[in-house]
């Protein structure tokens, strides 16, 4: 299994290292010929509207809306979900997205790209001598339906999404959740 990570912008070389630490060959996809060469695809974090525009300068929308869900299996994160999601309430209407996936995303949803910060953590009644650093990107807000709800959910999915989200899991799925 090889999985490919779209590499035209955002945190696609954290997303690589991860797999690489984890013995998991790869493939940066940068163009169409790339998509041949992979099983699975990781759509990273990063800014949406740069993204998209990207895919349509290197001819990707397309071929990857073709792929999506059929022979290949996507994960969007962040930015990634974005450009999956068939709505985004606050996008910009000539936006580029893929729509390959049945939920509605608000861009935004927390602030703006300059509310995003980065702050110093202590656990002083959890023992730790030293902080650690913690990041708080503003994230999208995903909802729509039971598809959305029990993707990230694995006790639903037993209870009340059965077929629908084995499909989703499969097919395509979507987080919140940055690698790096």
């Amino acid at each position: 299994m090889r999985v490919g990570i779209l590499a035209l912008q955002g945190d696609f070389r954290e997303h690589e290292e991860k797999l690489h630490a984890l013995g998991v060959a790869t493939q940066q996809v940068r163009l169409p010929k790339h998509l041949a060469l992979v099983d699975r695809l990781i759509i990273p974090g990063g800014e949406s509207t740069t993204i998209g525009k990207l895919l349509v300068r290197y001819g990707l929308l397309e071929p990857l809306r073709a792929c999506a869900g059929h022979r290949l299996a996507v994960w969007g994160t962040c930015a990634g979900a974005i450009l999956m999601a068939s709505d985004i309430v606050d996008g910009i209407a000539e936006q580029p997205r893929l729509g390959v996936m049945s939920m509605t995303v608000q861009r935004n949803a927390y602030g703006r790209q300059r509310d995003s910060f980065e702050t110093s953590l202590r656990f002083p009644h959890a023992g730790a001598t030293s902080g650690a650093s913690g990041v708080y990107p503003r994230p999208r807000y995903s909802f729509r339906g039971r598809r959305d709800r029990c993707a990230g959910n694995p006790a639903a999915n037993k209870r009340h999404c059965g077929g629908a989200a084995r499909t989703l899991a499969r097919h395509n799925l979507s987080s919140r959740t940055h690698i790096g």
